[in-house]
């Protein structure tokens, strides 16, 4: 071998190249711990959030929707209440992102299993990014979706409300008011559609 100035030369370079290595594998390493430390509080905060929203206006909704879904006993109203947790109907793009939410829904049909709630208007009541509150729209007040995705429907700002205090009486009467109103829009623009299989029995 060559001198031992270059064998020298040789050794330090190396270990230069090495130390550089580890230190660029344990900042990728350090950054990795940190970005699943952010992670899991992101996580822990989801579901902190989630939580509170469903131990309060979730919990409230769920009671009242039990009491007056016994009054719609007929084939031709479809009457659902849907959240972060289960949602079947209505569909939000992205919805990992989106915080805590319910839809209060009741739509006009002419049979079971049609589709429904595309041509109806729907409660969303949906936690603010403060977690501090949640908002009460009433949703597609055009009764029309152009596309699939519920989070671009029209939206009316009813009212927010403080989860320390808010009086769910008052939201109630918001619920009845939408339920009345979706009624009397039922009786004088809803119409039974038959299938030609239907017509002919």
């Amino acid at each position: 071998m060559s001198t031992p100035s270059l064998k020298k030369t040789i050794l330090e370079k190396v270990q230069l190249f090495h130390a550089k290595c580890e230190k660029e594998r344990n900042d990728i390493l350090q950054k990795d711990r940190e970005e699943k430390r952010k992670e899991e509080e992101k996580e822990e905060r989801k579901q902190h959030l989630q939580n509170k929203f469903n131990e309060t206006i979730l919990k409230d909704l769920k009671i009242l929707f039990d009491e007056v879904k016994s009054l719609f006993s007929t084939p031709y109203i479809h009457i659902v209440l849907e959240s972060h947790d289960q949602s079947n109907i209505f569909y939000l793009h992205d919805r990992e992102k989106v915080p805590p939410f319910a839809f209060f829904g009741v739509d006009a049909i002419s049979r079971e299993g049609q589709e429904a709630f595309y041509r109806a208007r729907y409660l969303f009541f949906a936690m603010a990014t403060s977690g501090n509150s949640f908002d009460l729209f009433v949703k597609n007040e055009s009764r029309m979706l152009s596309i699939n995705e519920r989070d671009d429907d029209e939206s009316t700002l009813v009212q927010s409300y403080a989860f320390d205090n808010y009086n769910f009486d008052e939201i109630q009467q918001h619920v009845e008011k939408y339920l009345i109103e979706e009624l009397s829009y039922f009786q004088k623009n809803f119409h039974v559609e038959l299938e030609e299989w239907e017509r002919e029995l």
